[in-house]
């Protein structure tokens, strides 16, 4: 699995993963993410970009726990976005079974094929999210 961070000018966070990647490097990676909370506090987003993800090894328990992660984070910095780009279908499948254990949760989640389709998103909700972002642009 290879990670790469970009961060925008928005105060977001692209993160781009690629190769072969197994759930338990998943859950890995963000604890390590949950656990800069300095680091999370100044980000308005974070859009995993999935779409170059050779193979996936992942399994429904896997994803529980990844949601479980997301949302404890979550009651520790209200209104975090995350957000998924999958354009393979077993990504995308899994992308919604997360949004679907996050949705009653202080998360705001999405999974989307495209990043085209979340940047748009990102254009038309992000401000309304985390107004306080709108003081920072």
């Amino acid at each position: 699995m290879t990670i790469n961070h970009i961060f925008t000018e928005d105060n977001g966070v692209v993160i781009s993963i690629s190769g072969v990647v197994t759930g338990a490097e998943i859950i890995a990676q963000n604890a390590k993410m949950h656990a800069k909370a300095d680091f999370k506090n100044n980000i308005s987003f974070y859009l995993y970009d999935l779409s170059q993800v050779d193979q996936i090894d992942i399994n429904a328990d896997e994803v529980a726990t990844i949601a479980e992660q997301d949302m404890e984070a979550a009651q520790k910095t209200p209104n975090q976005v995350v957000l998924l780009v999958a354009s393979s279908d077993l990504i995308f499948g899994l992308g919604r079974m997360w949004q679907t254990l996050v949705e009653d949760s202080a998360l705001k989640a999405g999974v989307f094929r495209t990043l085209d389709e979340a940047n748009k998103w990102i254009g038309r909700n992000i401000l309304k999210v985390q107004p306080e972002i709108r003081k920072q642009l």
